[in-house]
């Protein structure tokens, strides 16, 4: 947290009872993903110019100004920059792993999740 004071509040609140703060709140993740090569054919460039900004260190002018003073920061974007466009030719990506992935990019109604 960047707030040492709003951390703090946000955990006494947790601990108190009833519970209250954003450590209660539920949320859920219902978006669907669509994998890069199924959006452009033009995918190898756009893994490439990520892992050129890895390796540059250019990624780094994407984060917000307070984030790029924090080492461990920046390592967590570089590892998570490592990561993604891997996923991406070699289909090693968790997601990939459903069967019925074809159906529900085709529209179908009905899939083997």
């Amino acid at each position: 947290m960047l707030n040492p004071a709003y951390a703090a509040d946000a955990l006494a609140g947790f601990n108190e009872i009833p519970a209250r703060g954003p450590y209660t709140l539920a949320n859920a993740n219902s978006a669907l993903y669509v994998s890069l090569p199924n959006v452009t054919a033009n995918y190898t460039s756009i893994v490439t110019k990520i892992r050129n900004m890895v390796s540059d260190g250019s990624f780094v002018g994407y984060l917000p100004p307070d984030y790029r003073v924090e080492p461990a920061m920046v390592a967590g974007y570089k590892h998570s920059f490592l990561c993604w466009p891997i996923s991406i030719p070699t289909q090693r990506h968790p997601a990939s792993r459903y069967r019925g992935q074809r159906a529900l990019l085709r529209g179908s109604s009905s899939s083997t999740l």
